[in-house]
């Protein structure tokens, strides 16, 4: 599993993994790193999707058939960082919550896991 990039917290923030989202200068997803991401609830962990190119916008849609972790299961360029886990969500190893990146030209279907 790769290394989690995880942003500092600050005074008023819980920490966050960045997930970075490679793409070419069309456009298309090259990929998503990490994938899949882990976070924790007990620390308060969060995410932030980030695109390496800021000419390209993108969106994040989690599945219905995996719902969100989050309270959102919409993200993208302009508001791009997860909040806190659901309260109800119980920390799962196993349970993999299946997204869909978009930009202008493609997209991917990455995932994450919840744990304590």
């Amino acid at each position: 599993m790769a290394k989690e990039a995880t942003a500092p917290a600050t005074a008023n923030s819980s920490p966050r993994q960045v997930i970075t989202i490679h793409v070419s200068d069309q456009g298309d997803i090259q990929k998503v790193d990490p994938d899949p991401f882990v976070i924790s609830k007990e620390a308060q962990e969060e995410v932030q999707w980030v695109i390496d190119k800021a000419k390209h916008s993108f969106t994040v849609e989690f599945a219905r058939e995996t719902g969100s972790p989050f309270y959102e299961s919409q993200f993208n360029s302009q508001f791009s960082a997860s909040g806190l886990v659901r309260r109800e969500i119980l920390p799962d190893p196993r349970r993999y919550y299946k997204y869909t990146v978009r930009t202008e030209r493609d997209d991917k279907d990455p995932g994450g896991y919840i744990k304590s």
